[in-house]
């Protein structure tokens, strides 16, 4: 079973903050590891992607499909929209940077895509601390 995710602190055992050889310890050896423009260190494992910035550490964790770790409210890759919004309210806002945020509740977000059905499942949770 993954490891459960945490609003603005972390998930798959990495926390925000962690150092690049921290996630290494934890996690072991990625797929991929991409060196950004930005400077940016991209560290890219099957269902988990960890971005290392320029104080090489920490600024960002996401999961994606197959990731089976979850919040205390049971916030999920897999959740419905319309189930994710009963749990933590109406206010969530879509940004032009294609990802979707509650507005109370910064630091987590969110991408969606149809599923069998043609309903919208969250695909990826982004963790990473409020700007």
């Amino acid at each position: 079973m993954d490891v459960n995710i945490f609003p603005l602190k972390g998930a798959a055992g990495i926390n925000l903050g962690d150092s690049e050889q921290e996630v290494l310890t934890k996690l072991g050896e990625p797929k991929e590891r991409k060196v950004m423009t930005s400077g940016t260190i991209q560290i890219i494992y099957d269902k988990v992607k960890v971005w290392i910035g320029h104080e090489s550490k920490v600024d960002q964790i996401s999961v994606y499909k197959g990731y089976e770790g979850q919040t205390e409210e049971g916030i999920k890759v897999g959740l419905s929209k319309d189930d994710l919004k009963k749990l933590w309210g109406l206010d969530l806002a879509y940004h032009e940077d294609d990802y979707w945020e509650f507005m109370s509740k910064s630091g987590t977000l969110f991408n969606f895509e149809k599923d069998e059905k043609g309903e919208d499942v969250i695909s990826a949770i982004y963790i990473n601390l409020p700007e």
